[in-house]
C-alpha cells in the first residue's frame, strides 16, 4: 500500500490515473510498480511483453519457472488497468484451480502496493458488472458461455491437461478485437490441442519457451535450482527420458510418441482426487522378482485409486506369498492379480496353499486365450486396459518419481505382419532402464485385476466375503509358509 497523507489522496488518484493507462500497454512495469522486491525474470518478461502484442500467448515450460504465479500478478493487471475487463481461468482440476492459479492471484493481491478495496474470493473476483475474474475447472463446455465484454482474457493453467472440447469452447469467448487467451503448462504429450498450437505457429500467436537452464540463471529463490536439475539428469539419464525433457528443458518429450501411457495422462493420475462409486473393493496387483535386484511389489488400492505400494526385495516365492496374503487379510482384498510367470508361479502356488485359490489371478503375459484379437498377447492386452484407465482420467496413483518414470517409459509397437500391439518385452526396458519396470507392471497388474473383478461382480460370480480379523504375522520360514494353518494365513 502506498503511503500518503489525507490531502494527498486526490493527487494520488491522478497520478494512478495516468500510470494505469500507460500499464495497459506494459504489463512488466506494473509488476515492477506493484511488486517492487519481486524482479521478474528475463523470460516472465516475455510473456507480459507477448499479451499485449498477441491475440494467443503460449508457454512451453520447465517446472518451477514461476509461470502460475505470474499469472496471479496478471490477473492483478487486468483487473487494476482494464474496466470493464472478464478473465476466465481454468486448470484440468477444481483443485488446482483454487489452490495453485488462485492462490496466487490472491498472494499477489495481499502483497502489492495498491489495493482496490474489494478483495478476490477463493476462485472469484467481482469489482462490478463485466468487470470481474472467475475461476472455473470442467469439462461441460457449456459452462464456458456467455462471457462477453470489451475485453475478455481466458487463462488456460496446466493447459496439457485440458479437456478439447473446453479448447474449442474458449474460441467463442475470445472474439473481440481486444481479447487475449493465455496458455501456459508443461509439455508432456506429443498430442492434443496443447502440442498442435504448438505445431501451428501463426503471426498473431506469442510461442515463448522456458528452460530449466534459463531461469536458473535469474537466480529468484523459489524456481527451479541447479540442484533439481542435477537430481533430474542423475535419474532420467543425462536428458534421454522424457521427463527430463518436459521437467528440465521444457520442451516435448521426443520419445513420448510411441509410449503406451502418456506423461500428462500420469501427471494428472497423480493429482486426480475423483472417487468412482462401484469400486470400492480392495485389490492387489503383484509383480514377483526374485533375481538379482529386481524388486518385488504389491499394489494395494480401491475406489480406483493404488493407496499404497509395497516394495520388497530378495524374497523367496513363499514369503512373497505370505506378504500378500498377510495384506489381503488386512484389507479384505478380494481379487490377487499376479504375475504368473518365473518366480510368480511359486508365488501363485504358494497362495493357493494357505487357502486364497479362490482369489488369486494368475496372469500369464504370454497366453493369447480369451484377449482381443487387436493385442498380441495377454501383456499388451493388460498395458492397453491400464493405458484407457489413464486416459479417461479415473484412475489415481502414488506421487512417486520412480513410478512415474517406469510408467512412461514403456513403449509399444506393431507386428510388421499382422499389425497387433506388441508391448516391449521386460528384459529390453531392463537393458534401457536399468531395472525391471516391476513398479509399472504391478499397477498394470491391479487395473487388469479391477477390471476382472468388476466383470465378476455384475455377473454375480465373486466368492463371499468373509470377516477379517486383525493378526500380526510372526517369523516367516520356509516350512511355516507351506503349512498355512501354523501361520494362521488361511483364509478359514
Amino acid at each position: 500500500m502506498i503511503e500518503t497523507k489525507p490531502e494527498s489522496r486526490l493527487e494520488q488518484i491522478k497520478v494512478l490515473a495516468g500510470k494505469i493507462k500507460h500499464w495497459r500497454l506494459h504489463p512488466e512495469e506494473y509488476c515492477d510498480f506493484m511488486w517492487p522486491d519481486e524482479p521478474l525474470t528475463k523470460e516472465q518478461k516475455q510473456i507480459c511483453r507477448s499479451i499485449v502484442t498477441h491475440s494467443e500467448t503460449y508457454v512451453y515450460s520447465c517446472n518451477a519457472s514461476g509461470k502460475t504465479h505470474l499469472m496471479g500478478k496478471i490477473v492483478n493487471w487486468a483487473m487494476d488497468c482494464w474496466s470493464p475487463c472478464i478473465v476466465v481461468t481454468t486448470a484440468p482440476t477444481f483443485t488446482q484451480v483454487e489452490k495453485q492459479l488462485w492462490g496466487e492471484i490472491r498472494r499477489a493481491f495481499y502483497k502489492k502496493r495498491w489495493k482496490q478495496s474489494i478483495q478476490p474470493l477463493l476462485t472469484e473476483w467481482k469489482l462490478g458488472d463485466n468487470w470481474y475474474a472467475i475461476g472455473l475447472s470442467t469439462n461441460q463446455p457449456d459452462k464456458f458461455q456467455g462471457f462477453h465484454s470489451l475485453k475478455v482474457i481466458v487463462i488456460f493453467d496446466e493447459a496439457s491437461g485440458i479437456s478439447p472440447v473446453i479448447w474449442e469452447a474458449k474460441n467463442a469467448i475470445t472474439t473481440g478485437n481486444d481479447d487475449v487467451f493465455i496458455d501456459i503448462g508443461n509439455p508432456l504429450n506429443q498430442s492434443g490441442p496443447y502440442y498442435e498450437e504448438y505445431r501451428r505457429r501463426t503471426e498473431n500467436k506469442g510461442i515463448i519457451e522456458i528452460s530449466g537452464y534459463d531461469v536458473v540463471k535469474a537466480g529468484i529463490p523459489g524456481l527451479i535450482t541447479q540442484k533439481f536439475i542435477d537430481k533430474q539428469k542423475e535419474d532420467y539419464d543425462l536428458g534421454l527420458n522424457p521427463w527430463y525433457e518436459a521437467r528440465v528443458l521444457g520442451r516435448f518429450p521426443s520419445s513420448s510418441i510411441d509410449t503406451v501411457i502418456s506423461l500428462a495422462d500420469i501427471e494428472r493420475a497423480v493429482r486426480n482426487p475423483m472417487i468412482v462409486p462401484g469400486y470400492d473393493d480392495t485389490i492387489l496387483g503383484i509383480d514377483p522378482g526374485f533375481m538379482g535386484d529386481d524388486e518385488t511389489v504389491i499394489s494395494r488400492g480401491k475406489n480406483l485409486r493404488v493407496e499404497e505400494q509395497i516394495i520388497k526385495t530378495k524374497k523367496e516365492p513363499h514369503e512373497t506369498a505370505a506378504e500378500v496374503v498377510m495384506i489381503a487379510r488386512e484389507h479384505n482384498a478380494m481379487l490377487l492379480a499376479n504375475d504368473n510367470c518365473g518366480a510368480g508361479v511359486g508365488v501363485t502356488g504358494n497362495i493357493r496353499k494357505l487357502g486364497w485359490s479362490e482369489r488369486v489371478l494368475p496372469l500369464d503375459s504370454s497366453s493369447t486365450e480369451g484377449i482381443d484379437e487387436e493385442f498380441y498377447n495377454l501383456r499388451a492386452a493388460m498395458w492397453w486396459n491400464a493405458r484407457d484407465m489413464f486416459r479417461q482420467g479415473i484412475i489415481g496413483i502414488p506421487d512417486e518419481p520412480e513410478l512415474r518414470r517406469q510408467l512412461a517409459g514403456i513403449h509399444y509397437f506393431r507386428h510388421p505382419r499382422n499389425g497387433k500391439i506388441i508391448i516391449e518385452s521386460k528384459d529390453d526396458i531392463k537393458k534401457n532402464f536399468g531395472v525391471s519396470p516391476n513398479r509399472a507392471d504391478s499397477v498394470v497388474y491391479w487395473c487388469w485385476g479391477v477390471k476382472i473383478w468388476h466383470e465378476r461382480k455384475i455377473a454375480g460370480d465373486v466368492p463371499e466375503q468373509k470377516v477379517v480379523i486383525p493378526w500380526q504375522l510372526q517369523e516367516v520360514t520356509r516350512h511355516e509358509t507351506t503349512e498355512g494353518d501354523a501361520l494362521g494365513l488361511t483364509n478359514h
